[in-house]
């Protein structure tokens, strides 16, 4: 899987992917700033404890990545 640029398309409307953020003003303990999310069809949500919060504008999500398939029961 790769990265997928904001400017080239929109993840499906309500789906949970991987998000990831300009750090500007290096806020973000993680390295690389990377969350889990969903864009609702006009703000991006991030996902914490079957919760969704609606991302400050303070971070520019720059890219996102679908989640990978679960492992088969057999692998």
């Amino acid at each position: 899987m790769e990265w997928i640029s904001v400017k080239e398309r929109l993840p499906e409307k309500n789906s949970l992917v991987v998000i990831l953020h300009e750090d500007e003003m290096n806020l973000n303990y993680r390295k690389p700033p990377v969350y889990f999310g969903k864009h609702n069809g006009q703000y991006w949500l991030e996902t914490l404890d079957h919760s969704d919060v609606t991302w400050s504008g303070m971070c520019n999500i720059t890219h996102w990545m679908p989640l990978p398939e679960p492992p088969k029961e057999n692998e």
